[in-house]
């Protein structure tokens, strides 16, 4: 609201004893800061574990007037409406940043149970993480004994700052493994289907955005602002016909069943993202992967060693870099 962020109401309260913000004069409660300090009191809120929709004015007081005299708008102040969703894992900037460089992954997840007496599995995981600052997307699919032993290991690793799910659809073992080897992520459930997608639903929502993308790379020269959104040298042009996905992608799809969660928990972060107008941005920049788990049903013949959940937090052994590379 001109040059200053205001809350009002309860979130006033919270931006009073979160921010040390103090209270205005007025009917409602209410308080605010200035446009400068908009970054680090946004990161200090999310990071607290708060979801921040900023709202932004969308138009001008002459357009206004405009919209009042063409469209008989009864309206007297200028619109206002919500321009991003902050939250743990949806950080992009911030002046804390610096101060902890650490990864802060988003991980969707999402299972079935499957009887298998001859292999031992007792579930099929399927996970996407993702880093948004850095728009890397991480894929994978794996079964896990009844103990969710794999799982364990890979919450202990990445340590998600946030974690998307289907609501009531994941074990009462999985959810106290979530709860016991996680630190106090802010946890997000989607409706099955209509928000955590399958993978059908998936395949085509990815398609659809990456044909956009290539439609607007394709339709004449960028003007300034775009050309600062869009690096065109990550564009494959390939990539974005409608027909096709990036080759990780299309592994997944490939692999029939065996691919199914992992994409399905793809589409669970994509509309999670979507509400907080990231997911285009985040598929224009992907740089996908896939990431091997570990099959704890048959360790004895395994060549190499296999480090457990207790093990990897005991020696402290966790990916905390936003550089890893993770293609040997």
């Amino acid at each position: 609201m001109g040059k200053f962020y205001e809350l009002f109401e309860m979130d006033a309260h919270v931006g009073a004893k979160e921010l040390d913000l103090q209270y205005m004069k007025g009917e409602q409660p209410h308080c605010g800061f200035p446009e400068k300090n908009f970054s680090l009191n946004v990161e200090k809120l999310a990071r607290k574990g708060y979801r921040v929709l900023v709202v932004e004015q969308t138009e001008t007081p002459e357009q206004l007037e405009l919209r009042r005299k063409e469209k008989g708008s009864k309206d007297k102040v200028v619109k206002r409406e919500i321009c991003a969703v902050i939250t743990k894992g949806t950080l992009t900037e911030g002046e804390l940043f610096s101060a902890n460089p650490d990864a802060s992954y988003l991980m969707a997840l999402t299972a079935s149970r499957q009887s298998l007496a001859n292999q031992g599995l007792e579930r099929i995981f399927g996970v996407c993480v993702v880093d948004i600052t850095t728009s890397r997307i991480i894929l994978g699919q794996f079964g896990d004994d009844a103990e969710c032993s794999s799982l364990r290991c890979l919450l202990s690793e990445l340590r998600p700052v946030e974690i998307v799910k289907p609501a009531k659809m994941l074990s009462s073992e999985t959810e106290r493994v979530m709860v016991r080897h996680t630190r106090n992520p802010l946890v997000n459930e989607l409706a099955p289907l209509s928000g955590f997608w399958d993978a059908e639903k998936t395949v085509q929502e990815v398609k659809t955005i990456y044909k956009h993308i290539g439609d607007l790379s394709a339709s004449g020269p960028l003007n300034k602002t775009d050309k600062t959104d869009l690096d065109t040298t990550n564009l494959n042009v390939g990539e974005y016909r409608p027909s096709c996905l990036p080759n990780i992608l299309l592994e997944f799809v490939n692999k029939g069943e065996n691919g199914s969660l992992a994409l399905s928990a793809l589409g669970g972060a994509l509309y999670y993202l979507k509400q907080a107008f990231l997911d285009e941005t985040l598929l224009r920049f992907a740089k996908f992967d896939s990431f091997p788990c570990s099959d704890f049903c048959e360790v004895a013949k395994k060549p190499y060693m296999i480090l457990d959940a207790a093990a990897l937090e005991n020696l402290e052994i966790f990916e905390n870099s936003r550089n890893i590379d993770t293609s040997g």
